[in-house]
């Protein structure tokens, strides 16, 4: 559901499950402060971000945007992308800032040998 709404973000304004989309109270103070700042991408960013931490861990995107919106940071996806990005140890982020794919050849030969 959410890809389908970041591709047209002006459905937003009107989903009907809308407010279901803020899953804590800091993802809707995210979004009112977007608002406030940046009315005309406020959707497009919220959802970019939400996006985000469906297909990464909510929790440590919900941190990061807690320590975004007590900065004096632009609230942007990039900016976002940053703080999350500090976190991780280094050698699991990529240069493009995602996680990179593990190899799991060692943890394979491990459970062939036993």
């Amino acid at each position: 559901m959410i890809e389908s709404l970041v591709k047209k973000p002006g459905a937003f304004a009107n989903y009907r499950f809308r407010q279901e989309l803020f899953p804590t109270l800091t993802f809707r103070r995210l979004y009112d402060r977007l608002q406030k700042e940046r009315p005309e991408r406020a959707d497009k960013v919220y959802l970019r971000i939400l996006w985000f931490a469906a297909r990464t861990m909510e929790s440590e995107v919900e941190a990061a945007v807690e320590k975004l919106l007590d900065s004096a940071n632009r609230l942007d996806f990039k900016a976002l992308k940053a703080i999350w990005s500090d976190k991780l140890p280094a050698s699991l982020v990529a240069q493009n800032g995602y996680l990179q794919e593990l190899d799991m050849g060692a943890y394979d030969a491990l459970l062939r040998a036993s």
